[in-house]
């Protein structure tokens, strides 16, 4: 299962993006970025929980982003006792439940997401984890109950025009698979277009083409 991590914070010496500008070309087509009605951006997107703790905690939670992945038992246990003294950092909960499934404690994964979705509903990551959880298991339903329908991140959050690129591969790579699953094909692969523009090489990117080419819906 690929692994959504939210990367967006105190990223340094990048630049933002906006989605219109410069165009990237594939096969004499202009970006898919160019249509998307929001920035995207690689700078640190502002959390008020996150910003508030003293920068040596910021800069080991950033480091533990990494962890999970190489040494998730060792995350583990300090990514639990973060969460006991700073309760409200979203991330925390996020690198928790990624840190479970690659150390291969799925019922310790799930248990973590449904607290942390209860906890942040509207926490993109959160949402999104959830999403994966429910379309993963046919339950195409409850999805379309979490995200109102609303399967663009604009429309999601109407209140927001700048997204880190880690939310924007989140969220598509989820809800490409999910159109995918649904076979609603056209709309995958517009979501797997912007993945590819963004990161060719990213789990999200692999899962959502894997399984359009399984379907036989990958355009030559």
């Amino acid at each position: 299962m690929s692994r959504i991590r939210d990367t967006g914070k105190k990223s340094k010496g990048l630049k933002a993006r906006a989605a219109p500008s410069a165009p990237v070309e594939r096969n004499g087509l202009s970006s898919p970025l160019e249509s998307l009605g929001y920035t995207i951006t690689e700078e640190a997107i502002s959390d008020d929980a996150f910003d508030k703790l003293p920068n040596a905690i910021q800069d080991r939670i950033n480091d533990l982003c990494g962890e999970v992945q190489v040494a998730p038992r060792v995350a583990i246990k300090e990514l639990t006792a973060l969460i006991r003294k700073f309760p409200d950092v979203n991330q925390l909960y996020n690198y928790l439940y990624n840190a479970y499934g690659y150390a291969g404690r799925e019922a310790e994964a799930l248990r973590v997401l449904k607290v942390h979705y209860q906890k942040s509903p509207s926490y993109l990551f959160a949402k999104i984890n959830y999403a994966d959880y429910l379309a993963r298991r046919g339950r195409m339903d409850k999805v379309e109950e979490m995200l109102d329908n609303h399967f663009d991140l604009a429309d999601l959050y109407p209140s927001r025009r700048v997204f880190h690129v880690s939310e924007v591969i989140g969220f598509n790579g989820v809800i490409g698979y999910y159109h995918a699953l649904k076979g609603e094909n056209e709309k995958a692969r517009r979501c797997l277009d912007i993945l590819q523009a963004l990161s060719p090489q990213h789990g999200l990117t692999e899962r959502l083409s894997q399984k359009l080419d399984n379907q036989g819906q990958l355009l030559a």
